[in-house]
């Protein structure tokens, strides 16, 4: 199956551009054994036979990525998300990315981008997957990205993938973001910012109860990887993190032989909580 384009509104009539790639028909597992079991059933002094389903498949998570800012699920670090999303589909998993308001091909500015729009963005993403079909879900977020992914880990979300995570934005982008100016050829709005700083990680990190994967550049100047101390001190409500840092490993992990690591050990954790 080959994937499909979606444009999904939102409460302000802003469209959202996302991607949803199933996975490829050869790669769906399925249930070898026997669909039905022979159950005995006592009727008027006499035994009779019938049939019931023996078990139903339950669908996997879909697979949901969420690109950093400024960036876009096409334009974040060398197109990451497409190749995830054809590894993925490859070993039997949905994928849905997507570009949140003000970034890449969706509508809206980007001095508006804030959490809280980020926030209502993937609550529209969960809502058509809902309607889909889906009730689990699994995040990989990027940079920022994978702020927005720790703020929204509900019940529903089996796991977490952190790619280079911005766990204390306020550090990370305080000092290179300025109200209305021009980030990365992105134009900041104030809003954004006072979130930032008054971002609580410790309270989002210690709410956590879910795996998390961590994939991190030793040599990451943009989001550092002392950031993760963070994690060691507060997310100990967190059943199991794996963690895997790079030894000069620079933003974005572009270097083949760091991306083909990173894609095994994304595809290794997701094998066990998919």
């Amino acid at each position: 199956m080959s994937s499909k384009n979606l444009f999904i509104s939102v409460e302000d009539n802003q469209q959202i551009c996302a991607i949803h790639c199933p996975p490829k028909r050869d790669a769906v597992a399925s249930y070898q054994g026997p669909d039905f079991e022979e159950a005995e059933e006592e009727a008027v002094g006499q035994k009779k036979s019938r049939f019931r389903p023996l078990r139903r498949l339950e669908r996997k998570p879909l697979i949901i990525m969420l690109h950093s800012f400024p960036g876009g699920h096409k334009a974040s670090q060398n197109d990451l998300f497409g190749d995830l999303e054809h590894k993925l589909s490859q070993g039997g998993l949905d994928t849905l990315r997507f570009d949140f308001r003000g970034c890449g091909e969706s509508e809206g500015k980007s001095e508006h981008f804030t959490l809280e729009r980020a926030k209502d963005d993937l609550q529209a993403i969960l809502k058509w997957a809902r309607k889909s079909g889906f009730n689990r879900f699994i995040y990989i977020g990027e940079g920022l990205g994978a702020t927005v992914a720790l703020q929204n880990a509900n019940a529903q979300v089996r796991a977490l993938v952190l790619l280079w995570p911005a766990l204390s934005p306020k550090d990370t982008f305080v000092g290179q973001f300025s109200p209305d100016s021009q980030y990365e050829n992105h134009k900041v709005g104030r809003a954004l910012l006072e979130e930032i700083r008054k971002f609580d990680p410790v309270g989002v990190l210690r709410d956590l109860k879910v795996p998390l994967l961590i994939q991190h550049g030793q040599a990451d100047q943009k989001f550092p990887i002392g950031q993760l101390d963070l994690l060691r001190r507060h997310a100990y409500n967190t059943p199991r993190i794996e963690m895997t840092t790079y030894d000069n490993g620079e933003p974005g992990l572009e270097k083949l032989n760091e991306r083909e690591t990173m894609y095994y050990h994304i595809q290794q954790f997701l094998t066990r909580y998919a």
